[in-house]
């Protein structure tokens, strides 16, 4: 049994702490207050990060986070106490969510090898923290809440930490970490999530290409391409703050380009060029599995193209790489790579669960708009995935012509393509955010709006859109995208006349920029 407090209540009574207390039964039947009790403690962020804050939120549940089981919920009450279901004796990997009437997972926390047992009594902290969206590569790193619904942008305080080039978040909710270039050099920063303050930096001698976290908070892996290393990082010594000096491990890597760690905390790591998929002769790169020492598991296997991803199939243990040139998911069996899906414009290979996700998109069929997919495959039922299509849609455009009647034409520049990079998922994979590349393109005749004469029989005018997207898996709506730079031309006749679509930066929401790392907290990856 559990019984929970209300953080309102709490907030005078203990200092904010809410306290969730279950009872390890046996087979017996568990007493009012026994022995063998084990309380999560629920610690107190900003009131501004606090999701225990949001009205929405009516209730508490608890979920073995290997299986998804449910270990029971209870409403959210302010004053008193309630209880949950009560948990049997075992060793687990637990995730908390804060949820709505509606079932919209409004915060999330996980706490990792906890054991239930009687006769024991024991405090396990977890870190309850609202779905936030991190993006780098600007003067600040800005922060959403992804849950945030209707009109609202969800937009919150940013933190004020520019050059951000790589970043993750623990899976516990503790900690964001981000790989910075500046003018004093290289660094890794670790920020406290509760706050939005730093916590720690430790120097770096290369620039990072990217940074994952082990599924169970155990390490990180920071990948320098410049240096040809990969630094294994003990993420319990950046929380704690203790053996700081020896909590970096540089593992020599070829190439690095993505890693994910397998069921021993051994990596696969691809050692790849990165991906440009309209440079030829470019090498297709190797897959690697080493031990966090740099030693060999097993040969390397040659990549069948340039990979862009890597993540491991929780089902059968098996690699899976995203070859983003080929629009192909493929996992590796007995050495050689099996198509799994066929995706175009493939992002990285997210896992949340046994649920894998990407992003692409399709050809479109009318000019209105491109369709952008997120695919989501069951990785416990080969064969049963499914896709959900959002809308890109094309841009209205005046070029100053107008009609017999004085009316200007409206053309419309239409969207070709979707790039996106760092795709990342909120808990339950409800959410899917990433970063876009969004290509715009129109060809057309142009006349003088003057004169009516001929300017150009063929006017090509061309549009890049920077920038990040939020999806809602279910609905296959947009919740929001922001536009963080552009960059256009134009050419009349194959003249370049430079830039043609004028006040773009007018519809930023600041300074232009582009944005260069994403992640959501607590969310799956």
């Amino acid at each position: 049994m559990a019984r929970i407090a209300s953080p309102h209540r709490l907030r005078a009574d203990l200092g904010a702490r809410l306290v969730l207390a279950l009872l390890a039964c046996g087979t017996g039947a568990c007493n009012e207050i026994a022995d063998g009790s084990l309380t999560l403690v629920i610690d107190q962020t900003d009131l501004a990060l606090d999701p225990l804050a949001d009205p929405r939120v009516t209730r508490l549940a608890l979920y073995d986070d290997d299986t998804g089981d449910s270990l029971g919920d209870a409403p959210l009450r302010l004053g008193g106490r309630t209880r949950l279901t009560a948990v049997a004796p075992g060793t687990r990997n637990l995730r908390l969510e804060a949820l709505s009437a509606t079932n919209q997972v409004l915060a999330a926390a996980r706490a990792f090898d906890v054991r239930l047992a009687s006769g024991r009594s024991q405090e396990i902290p977890l870190h309850l923290r609202k779905p936030l969206v991190y993006v780098g590569g600007g003067a600040e790193i800005q922060v959403s809440d992804s849950a945030a619904s209707g009109i609202e942008t969800g937009a919150l305080d940013p933190i004020p930490l520019a050059g951000v080039r790589a970043m993750a978040t623990t899976r516990g909710g503790e900690l964001l970490v981000a790989a910075l270039e500046d003018a004093s050099g290289y660094s890794l920063v670790w920020i406290d999530t509760a706050t939005h303050t730093e916590r720690g930096r430790a120097p770096l001698g290369a620039p990072v290409r990217s940074i994952f976290v082990h599924p169970l908070d155990r390490y990180a892996v920071v990948l320098q391409t410049l240096n040809d290393i990969a630094l294994v990082v003990d993420l319990p010594a950046l929380v704690t703050g203790t053996n700081l000096e020896s909590a970096f491990r540089p593992v020599s890597v070829p190439r690095p380009h993505s890693a994910a760690f397998d069921e021993d905390d051994d990596l696969w790591v691809i050692s790849a060029t990165p991906a440009n998929c309209d440079t030829p002769g470019l090498k297709p790169g190797q897959l690697l599995h080493i031990d966090r020492e740099g030693n060999q598991r097993e040969a390397p296997v040659a990549l069948p193209s340039l990979a862009s991803d890597i993540g491991l199939n929780p089902v059968t243990g098996r690699p899976l790489v995203a070859l983003a040139c080929a629009g192909k998911l493929m996992e590796l069996q007995d050495r050689a790579f099996v198509e799994v899906a066929a995706i175009r414009g493939l992002g990285d290979v997210v896992i949340d669960g046994s649920t894998l996700f990407t992003v692409g998109w399709e050809p479109p069929t009318e000019p209105d708009f491109l369709p952008g997919v997120v695919s989501v495959l069951d990785l416990k039922q080969p064969g049963g995935g499914r896709q959900v299509v959002f809308p890109i849609e094309s841009v209205p455009l005046t070029l100053g012509e107008q009609d017999s009647h004085g009316n200007y034409k409206y053309l419309y520049i239409e969207a070709v393509s979707l790039a996106p990079r760092a795709v990342s998922v909120t808990s339950h994979g409800g959410r899917v955010a990433f970063l876009h590349t969004i290509t715009y393109s129109l060809v057309t005749d142009l006349n003088d709006p003057v004169t009516g004469l001929p300017l150009c029989a063929e006017f090509a005018i061309s549009l890049v859109e920077q920038g990040l997207t939020l999806v809602d898996v279910e609905t296959g709506q947009i919740v929001w995208t922001r536009p963080t730079s552009f960059d256009n031309q134009c050419l009349c006749d194959r003249v370049n006349r430079g830039v043609c679509i004028q006040d773009l930066e007018a519809s930023l929401d600041g300074p232009a920029y582009t944005p260069t790392a994403l992640t959501i907290l607590t969310g799956g990856k």
